[in-house]
């Protein structure tokens, strides 16, 4: 079985509510979803900045890892951009393109437009 992809969401929108609802100097909060039947129960942040960069692709176990990331322009994208890949979205965008280029990875992560889809695709 595939255990499906990390994916960084912030509480706000899992709960279904929008950012710009959120008091303005509320800190995002973070949650990493994952398949109910992998096995990882904590991640160190190093951990998690290595499965969302697909500098590692397989968990533990030696199942494979799809990341899917939040749409670009939103909160939780930006929260990312800062915390995890620490680059602007005009960076990010070479940096996949140069893995892709010399075969370091095989595609780039996906992307799911809200925690609806996150969630489903986490599912599969």
């Amino acid at each position: 079985m595939l255990y499906r992809a990390i994916l960084l969401l912030s509480c706000a929108a899992l709960a279904g509510a929008r950012a710009e609802d959120a008091p303005a100097k509320a800190p995002l909060e973070l949650a990493v979803i994952v398949h109910p039947k992998n096995p990882v129960a904590k991640l160190s942040m190093a951990e998690l900045r290595a499965y969302l960069k697909v500098e590692k692709e397989f968990w533990p176990d030696r199942k494979h890892c799809d990341v899917y990331l939040p749409q670009s322009a939103t909160d939780e994208y930006d929260v990312l951009l800062q915390k995890i890949y620490r680059m602007s979205h005009k960076k990010l965008q070479k940096y996949w393109e140069r893995r892709l280029f010399w075969g370091e990875i095989s595609a780039k992560p996906s992307y799911v437009r809200n925690a609806r889809a996150a969630g489903q695709e986490v599912m599969k």
